[in-house]
């Protein structure tokens, strides 16, 4: 699996990166009370709270914390091993899509490749909609990518009899 040590906290100041998710509106609550106990809290402790908030507090059995940080643990499957995702605050997710998208490997990779470097480093509630939109916009992409490639017939055999009897 891959163990603490190899997480990369692609935000550089950990202390910041804390107080941060501590001080979010949708994960502040949750990433508090995670940082305060272990046993899953109330639901009556949220109700006041937003619907991600929420939806974070039914996946309380995932959240680790680790150097004052709370991540998402995702089980190991077949094609990978265990995997610690960032809680990523409001404030980080537009810092986090670039350095997904085109900061970590240098090249804009596209949607798809995006969303699996995102899902082995960060998450947060509609992250792969925002990511999805984030890659759409993306200027240096739009520039390069100019759409669907209009299709093509298979090509043809020309049959000719000798060398240079059809030129075209």
């Amino acid at each position: 699996s891959r163990g603490w040590a190899d997480q990369q906290y692609i935000f550089g100041n950990k202390e910041q990166t804390a107080q941060l998710q501590q001080t979010d509106e949708e994960i502040g609550p949750i990433v508090c009370a995670r940082l305060r106990q272990e046993e899953q809290p109330l639901i009556a402790e949220f109700l006041s709270t937003s619907d991600a908030t929420k939806t974070l507090r039914s996946q309380w059995s995932w959240l680790r914390v680790h150097d004052g940080l709370v991540f998402r643990e995702l089980p190991p499957k077949p094609v990978r091993s265990t995997t610690y995702q960032l809680l990523v605050p409001a404030a980080l997710r537009q810092e986090a899509m670039q350095q997904c998208h085109a900061g970590l490997s240098g090249g804009h990779v596209g949607t798809r490749r995006t969303l699996e470097k995102a899902q082995q480093r960060v998450f947060w509630i509609g992250w792969r909609a925002e990511i999805t939109r984030f890659c759409r916009k993306c200027d240096a992409c739009n520039r390069y990518f100019r759409g669907q490639l209009p299709r093509t017939a298979h090509l043809q055999p020309i049959s000719s009899g000798a060398p240079f009897e059809r030129i075209s």
